[in-house]
């Protein structure tokens, strides 16, 4: 990783400020943000040491990012939205410390394990407490098949393994699933990936009451399951 800039080595990308003077930190890691994923505005609180670390992979149509960031606030104002008009659905997977997402008038609250869509066509706002670590997924909204009546109504609701629906099961699977795309060969990644987004999407349409059709719930799980059992898959094999 270089520090200080945004590298793009292929179809990957890294970011630091951790070489950057206190000063510059702010501006650098907002650009790093605006460039990797949609256009955002970053505050930080004045005098307070931080630093912020950022990683990217772009899998055809989905992007899975890490961001280790904090304390501050990452916001999607009206005027980022008119200048940066993406029309993409972002999904925040928290790994490490507590975020809180708002967009439409709600308040999504994520821990370790949960994850909440937000719609880039819209405003949007994450609060930071405390530094912390997550992955952020970035597709194309039309990858979700939900209406755009249903979409205003997924944004910033928390998506958690707690109960026994859908994500009881598949949320433990996406979150094994996407640390293995990080892990292993990028020739191996495209087909996982689009696993993922099959799983975000069954896990939208649950989340809006909408049950996905049977033969596709039984195709997802059959094939993610699959997949982070093949041995092909393991860590272990690259270290």
């Amino acid at each position: 990783m270089l520090t200080g800039s945004l590298t793009v080595p292929g179809q990957g990308a890294s970011f630091s400020t951790r070489s950057l003077a206190p000063r510059d930190r702010t501006a650098a890691w907002e650009r790093a943000l605006s460039q990797v994923f949609v256009g955002l505005e970053v505050a930080v609180e004045g005098g307070r040491p931080w630093v912020g670390e950022l990683t990217a992979e772009r899998l055809g149509a989905l992007q899975i990012a890490t961001e280790e960031f904090g304390p501050g606030t990452i916001l999607r104002s009206a005027r980022s939205v008119a200048a940066d008009p993406s029309t993409h659905i972002l999904v925040r997977l928290q790994l490490d410390g507590t975020a809180m997402l708002l967009q439409d008038g709600r308040t999504a609250e994520l821990r370790p394990g949960s994850l909440a869509f937000h719609d880039a066509r819209r405003p949007y706002r994450i609060v930071l407490p405390t530094r912390q670590r997550a992955r952020i997924l970035m597709m194309p909204r039309v990858l979700l098949r939900l209406e755009e009546g249903q979409l205003a109504a997924l944004t910033a609701t928390v998506v958690d393994d707690a109960g026994v629906g859908a994500a009881a099961l598949l949320l433990p699977l996406l979150c094994g699933l996407v640390d293995e795309i990080m892990r292993i060969p990028a020739t191996r990644r495209d087909h996982l990936a689009r696993i993922a987004a099959e799983i975000l999407a069954t896990l939208a349409l649950e989340q809006v009451g909408s049950r996905p059709a049977p033969a596709l719930w039984e195709r997802i799980t059959a094939s993610a399951q699959a997949r982070l059992q093949d041995p092909r898959t393991h860590p272990s094999e690259h270290r």
